[in-house]
């Protein structure tokens, strides 16, 4: 068995350092389309569609 000095440097992973500025942007994109669905929906059922579906669509 070989013993190493312990001097050396970790391997690099390729891992980038945007990644958490990109999630953290796909997440807000996220909720804003959600919350974009939600309000749709709900004007929607207070304007009355009259295709019988009512809120629950």
């Amino acid at each position: 068995m070989q013993k190493t000095s312990g001097k050396g440097q970790l391997a690099a992973t390729g891992s980038s350092s945007a990644l958490p500025t990109i999630a953290l942007m796909s997440g807000v994109a996220t909720a804003v389309g959600a919350g974009a669905i939600i309000n749709v929906r709900r004007r929607k059922a207070a304007a009355g569609t009259g295709d019988g579906m009512g809120a629950t669509a």
